[in-house]
C-alpha cells in the first residue's frame, strides 16, 4: 500500500482524481513498471489538489519529490 499525503485543511476536491490520474501517468512515464513511485505521484497530485480551484496548487517536480518524501503538505 501507498500512503496519502496528509493534508491540513481541504478547499476543494474538485478534479481530484483527474489529478490522481496525471501523476499516476507521469510517474508510469517515468518508469513504467515501478507502479510504487508512480503511485505516490498520483496521490501527491491528487493531494496538492485539494488546496485551491486554480492551477496555481501545484508545484515543481523537486517540491512535490519533497512532499512525497515528507508525506504531507
Amino acid at each position: 500500500m501507498v500512503p496519502a499525503i496528509k493534508v491540513d485543511q481541504v478547499i476543494d476536491t474538485t478534479g481530484c482524481g483527474d489529478s490522481f490520474a496525471g501523476g499516476l501517468g507521469y510517474g508510469l512515464m517515468q518508469k513504467p513498471s515501478d507502479y510504487i513511485a508512480a503511485a505516490r505521484y498520483g496521490n501527491a497530485l491528487g493531494a496538492l489538489r485539494t488546496q485551491g480551484k486554480t492551477f496555481d496548487v501545484f508545484k515543481s517536480l523537486s517540491e512535490t519529490d519533497i512532499i512525497i518524501k515528507r508525506g504531507r503538505l
